[in-house]
């Protein structure tokens, strides 16, 4: 009976071991880092939060499709600065690709660059003049830019052309003085040699004059040496007519000599610059976002991207704490949120870094530039959630086209 009791006890106690192996085991796979291991590329280790940003880049650049999303009836808008005019209006739409000022082999351009049409002083004097100031008036500077350049590669064309055809007139002109020179040397041999047979004929005359005085019957061996003479005759001509001949030939193969030198000199490199840009308007709040993209030959392609958020009703700014209270968000919360991935994002970045591989550096220790009430991009998206976009090429200097985006209120 005790022995059983015993069993029953130990049985007891081996299944409770059990059971609390595996919750422990349960528990460290839901607290363990989310890690996952990549490979095949070469790329090193890629944690999770690193995939779900770059998905979160990517769906945040598919956005910018140059159009207006979410207005239900524009003639509702009641504060048009021009009523005839969308709320989000062009200010400049230009491509280079049909442009005959620009050359495609200098400079290519694609700007698409809005305004919002509303009254007030947010969006007619803060929003239109950073507008201009960072896409308006850069997109001139690359237009007078490629105008410039496609003007001298033009020039440096028409001039290298020209002077190919100067060369190759040269190069024909010496030739045919060369021709010249040859048929008259030509020319003075075939007399030379005339002469030459004229003196032989001359000295065989004489011979068959003496030969005829001093022996009557040497006559006719005279006749076969005229005949002789006359066969060199027809010799020399055949030889004179080959010697020309010859010459007309080498001066036809020299006049079709050209000059082989038709390089152009360009200009090395493409200057490429877009604009693009997306609208959401959400319970009267309209946010709009604007990103440019600038590569020139030498330096390292560069983003620069704005967003502005005004309430359609008022004309009056919308901020970041407008929109957080309005998703019911504390602003430690959204603190919390920010730091904890950005910081994930650079530790993944630094991983990248240690293998040999380039990436941006983040400065965690600025904790105020990171700070939502400090947010200088933010906007509502398709369905009503928050982005804060940080986009690192904005900083002076900083040719750079990583930025990360932080999603709230999902």
């Amino acid at each position: 009976m005790v022995d059983k009791r015993m069993r029953n006890v130990l049985y007891a106690v081996i299944a409770i071991i059990c059971v609390i192996a595996l919750l422990a085991g349960v528990y460290g796979l839901l607290l363990q880092p989310e890690v996952e291991t990549g490979g095949g590329s070469g790329s090193g280790n890629t944690t999770l939060a690193e995939n779900i940003q770059e998905n979160l880049r990517q769906v945040f650049l598919s956005y910018f499709t140059n159009q207006t999303i979410g207005l239900q009836n524009e003639d509702a808008v009641t504060l048009k600065f021009y009523a005839d005019q969308p709320l989000v209006a062009q200010l400049l739409n230009y491509t280079s690709e049909n442009d005959s000022n620009i050359s495609s082999s200098v400079m290519s351009m694609n700007v698409n660059i809005p305004y919002i049409n509303l009254q007030g002083e947010y969006a007619t004097s803060t929003v239109i003049g950073d507008i201009e100031t960072r896409y308006y008036e850069v997109a001139a500077q690359y237009y007078q830019h490629g105008v410039v350049l496609s003007s001298q590669q033009n020039t440096n064309t028409s001039t290298q052309q020209s002077q190919t055809t100067t060369n190759a007139q040269e190069q024909t002109q010496a030739q045919s003085q060369s021709n010249v020179q040859e048929q008259g040397q030509a020319q003075g041999q075939d007399q030379i040699q005339g002469q030459e047979q004229s003196q032989t004929q001359t000295q065989n005359q004489e011979q068959v004059q003496t030969q005829g005085q001093a022996q009557g019957q040497d006559q006719i061996q005279g006749q076969e040496q005229s005949q002789t003479q006359a066969q060199n005759q027809e010799q020399g001509q055949t030889q004179a007519q080959e010697i020309q001949a010859q010459s007309a030939m080498t001066t036809g193969t020299q006049d079709g000599v050209s000059s082989s030198d038709s390089s152009v000199t360009s200009v090395t490199g493409v200057y490429n610059y877009e604009v693009s840009y997306i609208a959401y308007v959400n319970n009267n709040i309209l946010s709009l976002a604007i990103t440019s993209t600038a590569k020139e030959p030498g330096k390292e392609q560069r983003r620069i991207l704005s967003t502005y958020n005004v309430d359609i009703t008022t004309g009056n700014q919308v901020t970041i704490q407008d929109l957080l209270t309005r998703r019911g968000i504390t602003t430690a919360t959204a603190n919390n949120i920010i730091m904890e991935r950005i910081q994930a994002i650079e530790q993944n970045d630094q991983i990248i870094k240690s293998q040999g591989y380039s990436a941006y550096s983040r400065n965690l220790d600025d904790a105020q530039y990171y700070n939502v009430e400090n947010a200088e991009n933010y906007m509502l998206g398709p369905n009503g959630e928050i982005y804060i976009v940080y986009n690192y090429g904005n900083n002076e200097d900083s040719y750079t086209m990583t930025f990360d985006v932080i999603k709230l209120g999902e």
